[in-house]
């Protein structure tokens, strides 16, 4: 995918500028030029697009996201699948996300506090809905100028079977998913490859809240192996960095 100037039309979305770039997607700031108000566009990359589980992955985001309304959950305004590179159009969110605010140093009790409450509570409100996220990290975690904590990137997301009449089009694509997330924020069923509750999500949720609160992780090592073992197999220290 070429990248976009200032001034490209999608749809009646006029592109600003480019935000920056995921693993799946682009991100654009644009404006709706129907509604007059600046939203966050984001397109698939050209290299995933023909992958059949790639474009999957990036329509169940927007459906699992935009299944349910919450402060802590970024807002899906439109789907478009009929454009020649198929984009997502969300709310323009003003902040940064938890892993470039506080990689490496302890956060203020306080903070982490209400932080840790806002998160729970979009994370209830997802898994009521069947919702499981499955890939909880810093990355994806947004905090807006007011200080708003939001939830990012639903691409893993899978229902339990209770919902999946509800979300038809959110569907498991591979039982090989149930490994799928970052590794050093998996849960110990994640990592044995075991079918999965709304409690792997509170684990992965447990140790963003350790990191922030110490400034380290609690399970480091130097390869997958050795996290793996030290999430199934240790404790995290108490003490802060």
């Amino acid at each position: 995918m070429q990248e976009l100037s200032p001034g490209t039309l999608l749809g009646h979305y006029k592109v600003i500028r480019r935000l920056g770039q995921g693993g799946m997607g682009v991100v654009y700031e644009a404006v709706d030029q129907k509604l007059g108000r600046h939203v966050a566009v984001k397109l698939l990359i050209e290299t995933t697009h023909s992958d059949s589980s790639a474009l999957e992955r990036f329509w169940r985001e927007a459906r699992a996201a935009s299944s349910f309304n919450h402060p802590g959950i970024c807002t899906i305004h439109e789907l478009n699948e009929s454009a020649e590179t198929p984009f997502i159009v969300m709310e323009l969110m003003e902040g940064n996300s938890l892993e470039k605010l506080y990689r490496g140093r302890p956060m203020p009790y306080p903070k982490l506090l209400e932080l840790g409450v806002q998160l729970a509570d979009a994370l209830d409100t997802a898994h009521h809905k069947g919702i499981l996220h499955r890939d909880i990290k810093p990355a994806n975690i947004f905090i807006t100028n007011s200080g708003q904590a939001k939830l990012l990137d639903f691409g893993l997301a899978k229902l339990d079977s209770a919902s999946a009449d509800t979300l038809t089009a959110v569907n498991p694509l591979t039982d090989a998913e149930s490994r799928m997330g970052t590794v050093a924020y998996m849960s110990p069923e994640q990592a044995r490859g075991e079918p999965l509750d709304p409690r792997s999500d509170l684990f992965s949720l447990g140790v963003v809240l350790y990191e922030m609160a110490t400034g380290r992780h609690p399970f480091s090592g130097a390869t997958t192996a050795v996290v793996f073992d030290r999430i199934l197999n240790e404790s995290p220290s108490n003490s802060r960095a």
